[in-house]
């Protein structure tokens, strides 16, 4: 898929412009080492085409008063099947599923001091329209050959503003809520204060604070 999670290059911007994080680099156990080791898997992940049903990762990037988060996951996670949806019902699957990705402002918790306001969502759920081959496929019967033929992913970029930007000390995601398909979150954040990873298996607070 056209991948829309957080941009190597916007990660790498980050932490070689910090300088705290470019002092603790040095240091074997720093957060920025974890991060970066964790975006390093991340894109190994990727590459290497691993798709886990059930998990997913979760990208967060703050700078100035921009908040970028990014989620990419297997389509099972958002729609319960990944071949691309031709019938009614299917349809209907994915467009009430798009409809809550794009609504953003409500997946996610933010400090109310940070003042955090949703902006705007980017969304790829892998459901191009179907080529004529794909829609003659598709009426064939499901075999055990064509049953694992597909494995879309979904990606999401969000981007958020807040006004008080270093009153934000935690994010809450509600994605497991949403979406009751996930088991866990690998979530990686990155700011000019420092950076981390975390992992989620339910609903719960991202600490911001390295």
């Amino acid at each position: 898929m056209q991948r829309l999670a957080l941009s190597s290059s916007v990660f790498a911007l980050l932490l070689l412009s910090t300088p705290a994080l470019q002092a603790d680099s040095a240091k074997p156990d720093s957060p920025s080492t974890a991060v970066a080791e964790t975006h390093k898997e991340h894109e190994e992940h990727e590459e290497h085409g691993v798709h886990e049903h059930g998990v997913g990762t979760l990208s967060i990037a703050i700078a100035d008063k921009v908040i970028e988060i990014n989620l990419d996951s297997p389509a099972a996670n958002v729609f319960g099947f990944e071949h691309k949806a031709s019938s009614e019902a299917d349809k209907k699957v994915v467009a009430e599923a798009s409809a809550t990705l794009e609504a953003g402002g409500n997946l996610f918790d933010f400090d109310k001091a940070a003042q955090c306001k949703f902006e705007k969502a980017e969304l790829n759920t892998g459901q191009d329209e179907l080529s004529e081959e794909e829609k003659a496929a598709d009426k064939e019967p499901s075999t055990e050959e064509n049953m694992g033929a597909e494995h879309l992913d979904v990606g999401v970029n969000w981007v958020f503003g807040c006004e008080q930007p270093a009153s934000l000390k935690t994010i809450t995601p509600k994605l497991f809520a949403s979406f009751p398909a996930f088991e866990r979150l690998e979530v990686e954040w990155v700011s000019d204060q420092g950076a981390s990873a975390q992992t989620l298996e339910k609903d719960q607070a991202i600490n911001l604070t390295p």
